[in-house]
């Protein structure tokens, strides 16, 4: 009996801590999906809502309908990131992130057939710009962006990744990407595989940056909101609206290809 105690006793120690590790990996996957949501990063959200999924044994229409009783969970995390807090975290888990879907992108063209499946030869860049924009020189930096991740099968394309192409084709910001910057590139780099790489590499390479700016905004949403409401500007409404501030912004993508709140109800 005494052996059978002891062994029971190592076998709850035992799932004591796979139950309190895999409570903690959700609970860090909520901070940082928290974290998606206020950053506007909706290429990253599919991935870790399945993992969410798989941890609880739940599916999906569960776990968004369990999302609307967590609003004061997800408080607590705009609270720490107010105050600049949970970086190795947060950087942590968007390196993860990133790599990872790199690697489910290229799973994906794995499974293309191969009559379907883009050219890596030297012209699948004048390809690109000749089936989308056809007679055209320059084109808007939206529209760029949505044909870029069609023809080259990248789904959703994180926003840290935009800004970097984006530094490469429009640098100036003027909105508009020119055919003969995005031949530089090109030029640079001749495989798309290379290309996303090197953007990817840029990013992780100061991964710090793309979690919290390096000097939050000037606060004026709170204020200005409960002022116009008619209310004081108390308790943790400043704190909540300073976290948006603290935010790396979405990497200079356009709000008209992809917006919206995953936490916000439909």
């Amino acid at each position: 009996a005494e052996k059978r105690l002891d062994a029971g006793v190592r076998c709850w120690r035992s799932e004591r801590r796979t139950f309190m590790d895999k409570c903690r990996e959700v609970w860090e996957l909520y901070a940082y999906f928290v974290f998606l949501d206020i950053k506007g990063d909706r290429a990253l959200f599919d991935p870790i809502i399945r993992r969410l999924c798989r941890l609880l044994g739940c599916t999906v229409r569960s776990l968004a309908a369990s999302f609307v009783r967590t609003r004061h969970r997800a408080e607590n995390v705009l609270r720490a990131l107010s105050a600049r807090q949970m970086g190795p975290l947060l950087e942590r888990l968007h390196e993860e992130a990133l790599n990872k879907w790199r690697a489910d992108w290229q799973e994906r063209l794995k499974k293309v057939p191969e009559e379907h499946r883009f050219s890596e030869e030297a012209q699948h860049g004048n390809k690109f710009w000749d089936g989308y924009f056809t007679h055209l020189f320059k084109i808007t930096w939206p529209d760029f962006v949505e044909a870029f991740e069609h023809f080259y099968l990248l789904g959703r394309c994180p926003v840290d990744i935009l800004a970097q192409l984006r530094l490469r084709v429009d640098p100036k910001f003027s909105h508009h990407v020119s055919r003969a910057t995005w031949q530089r590139l090109l030029r640079e780099r001749t495989r798309i595989a290379d290309i996303i790489d090197m953007l990817l590499s840029e990013v992780l390479s100061d991964v710090g940056s793309r979690i919290f700016r390096a000097e939050p905004l000037g606060f004026l949403g709170g204020d200005a909101r409960a002022l116009a409401e008619g209310g004081d500007v108390v308790g943790p409404h400043a704190d909540f609206s300073a976290a948006d501030g603290c935010i790396a912004p979405s990497s200079f993508t356009s709000s008209t290809v992809h917006g919206g709140s995953a936490l916000s109800p439909p």
